[in-house]
């Protein structure tokens, strides 16, 4: 696996075009801002996924996340750029994460439409045969641990439709009061 960052429009010759494709929408979106102030603080996150024989690119911004099923285990592949996560990687003592979770797990420290330049995390990871890839908002990410997601994708990697099902559901069944995105990538094996 490699990880970087992709950082402003300006001299992006060589850079991941999954990347660049998320940089422009960032400048389209704060033009619509500037035209229309209204639309002033009005952000989004996005996660994508470029599909190649023998592996994957991933473009992450804000908390919606990207994760692997391979070989019976359930791995994220991507950070959330939230309050919360920058708080758990700090010296801040658990405690006081604990105490400041619900707040500061909503706010988001990078999302498209919000800022330029804007850093957009990209990943290649190799990937093999049967692995499933989902793409997921913060309303099943939030909701649902990693241990029940490997179950549902266990028993439903070979239907993925169903498998989305399922997933949604344990989403709602864990209370899940934010609206919740799936959508799975299988490789072929």
């Amino acid at each position: 696996m490699v990880r970087g960052q992709v950082t402003g429009i300006d001299g992006l010759s060589g850079a991941d075009p999954l990347a660049v494709a998320v940089l422009h929408a960032n400048a389209e979106v704060l033009r619509a801002v500037d035209s229309n102030p209204l639309l002033k603080g009005q952000g989004a996150t996005v996660c994508a996924v470029r599909a190649f024989e023998r592996w994957i690119t991933i473009v992450h911004v804000g908390d919606c996340r990207v994760g692997r099923y391979r070989d019976g285990g359930f791995t994220w592949l991507t950070e959330d750029h939230s309050l919360l996560a920058e708080m758990r990687m700090s010296d801040m003592p658990a405690e006081e994460i604990e105490e400041k979770a619900n707040f500061a797990s909503n706010i988001l420290m990078r999302a498209v439409g919000i800022q330029e330049p804007l850093c957009v995390d990209v990943s290649y990871h190799p990937t093999a045969p049967g692995d499933v890839y989902l793409l997921c908002s913060d309303g099943l990410s939030r909701h649902v641990e990693p241990s029940r997601i490997s179950e549902l994708l266990s028993v439903h990697s070979q239907r993925l439709q169903t498998c989305c099902a399922a997933l949604l559901e344990a989403s709602e069944q864990a209370g899940g009061h934010d609206n919740a995105t799936v959508i799975l990538l299988g490789m072929r094996a």
